[in-house]
């Protein structure tokens, strides 16, 4: 860029516009991280919906389950009643953890993985 009267270019021209171009590649990387940081999100939760679904529908039906069968259930037991509440919430806890964590892993593998790459292995 030169002045049209002078025939010169100006001192901070070279600065400003490396400035500009520093502070735009900043903000694309920025926005970069972000917006990965965003897919993982989505992705996370996702996945954690459709665990969570099934796993309730899971425990729901294992609770009705055991209601019907607590005869059956307290023949089986020895110093627990067939529906004992601590129990069932530990049960409940450790079924909980177990599926959080493999919902966790399984996302973790899948925001790690490019979907151009997952594409081409399918």
């Amino acid at each position: 860029m030169q002045f049209a009267s002078t025939g010169r270019k100006p001192r901070f021209a070279g600065w400003l516009s490396e400035w500009v171009a520093q502070s735009y590649a900043r903000r694309t990387a920025l926005s970069k991280v972000l917006s990965t940081l965003a897919l993982a999100a989505v992705v996370l939760s996702v996945i954690f919906l459709e665990t969570g679904r099934v796993v309730g529908a899971g425990l729901l039906g294992g609770w009705i389950g055991s209601w019907f069968a607590r005869n059956l259930l307290a023949s089986f037991l020895f110093g627990v009643t067939a529906l004992d509440a601590l129990t069932y919430a530990g049960v409940s806890l450790g079924i909980v953890s177990a599926t959080g964590s493999a919902a966790l892993l399984a996302t973790r593998s899948a925001t790690s993985i490019a979907p151009a790459d997952a594409l081409a292995r399918n």
